[in-house]
């Protein structure tokens, strides 16, 4: 009888976002002579930064065979991995159905806790070039009629299930994976996988939160047409900096997110007919998150009125960084 490493097949690793994706990813490929070992194979086509964006960019555009003729030619069990996976249209998986053309498929999702997705995905815009405030983005958050793509878990498991069938899915509660296994490519390797000995393995959190006052610095470069992130990065230890990382202690604000909230509330309901593709989910337990309130500190929208003085070298600075990211540009086109 075959083992599942044995089997032509695929474990598609789905995502979403923020839920240690880039950690499991950096892992995978790092580890593929242990992976080859054990009779899986993590593909080099269509990988950028880690996981495989590049072959979902090329199964949105429809111009992915060629990347599929070379991963069906190999033997062993393929694992792909990327969280834009999930973003794909049901039209799109069905493409990556057809040109699959192997014997199994596994798609492998983790939940996490709604509640602290909201803070956690606003800091994940704003270091992709957004530049609203927190309370602007949970206005549109609450009021919009389709939840954002990483609340969406069930019309994401339903879109796998209707091309793959509902089994093919294994979902994880991802607040229990890190309570259990304290990173989700040690659970990944070790449960989705079945690689028992660990020990080669080193395990590396990536894409973790930012402080307030960093996260803030990039937004406002973000609102002046720059990438924040990119171009915060070299002034990073710049006196002004200090001064504003201390402001910031003294300018939170405390937001309450609860299941009471009726967003939330319909957002876990909905997700319970999942209940039996959630493999480490509990049955004795009455709902299906254990956590039901969070709070998080978040800035004040008053600390640029708080010193006046302040707000205004804080502007000049961002108008130096600015001015050097123009002349770096001129530079290089000359």
């Amino acid at each position: 009888m075959e083992t599942l490493a044995e089997m032509k097949g695929l474990i598609i690793h789905i995502g979403p976002h923020k839920t240690g994706t880039t950690s499991l990813q950096k892992t995978l490929v790092e580890n593929r002579p242990l992976l080859a070992s054990h009779g899986y194979v993590y593909p080099e086509q269509g990988i950028f930064s880690y996981g495989h964006h590049a072959l979902v960019q090329a199964i949105t555009a429809d111009t992915h065979s060629d990347m599929f003729d070379v991963i069906n030619r190999t033997d062993g069990l393929v694992i792909l991995s990327s969280e834009n996976l999930a973003r794909l249209t049901r039209t799109q998986i069905s493409r990556l159905a057809r040109v699959s053309g192997l014997d199994s498929i596994k798609v492998i999702f983790y939940i996490r806790n709604f509640i602290t997705l909201p803070y956690s995905w606003w800091q994940e815009e704003v270091k992709n070039k957004h530049s609203f405030r927190f309370n602007h983005y949970l206005v549109n958050l609450f009021t919009s009629t389709i939840p954002d793509y990483p609340f969406n878990a069930n019309e994401i498991l339903n879109k796998f299930a209707s091309v793959f069938g509902k089994n093919s899915i294994e979902a994880y509660l991802y607040d229990d994976v890190m309570a259990d296994f304290g990173d989700v490519a040690q659970h990944f390797f070790a449960e989705v996988l079945k690689i028992s000995d660990l020990s080669p393995l080193s395990f590396e959190r990536m894409n973790i939160s930012l402080p307030l006052h960093v996260i803030e610095c990039i937004r406002r470069l973000n609102r002046m047409g720059l990438d924040g992130q990119r171009e915060y990065s070299p002034w990073r230890q710049s006196k002004i900096i200090g001064e504003f990382a201390e402001l910031c202690l003294a300018y939170t604000h405390e937001i309450n997110f609860s299941y009471l909230n009726p967003f939330f509330g319909s957002l876990e309901r909905d997700l319970g007919r999942w209940k039996s593709r959630i493999l480490n989910y509990n049955p004795h337990n009455k709902n299906l998150f254990e956590l039901r309130n969070i709070t998080v500190n978040c800035l004040n929208d008053d600390i640029w009125l708080h010193d006046l003085d302040f707000s205004q070298r804080f502007q000049e600075f961002l108008n130096l960084v600015f001015k050097s990211y123009c002349e770096s540009v001129a530079t290089q086109n000359h």
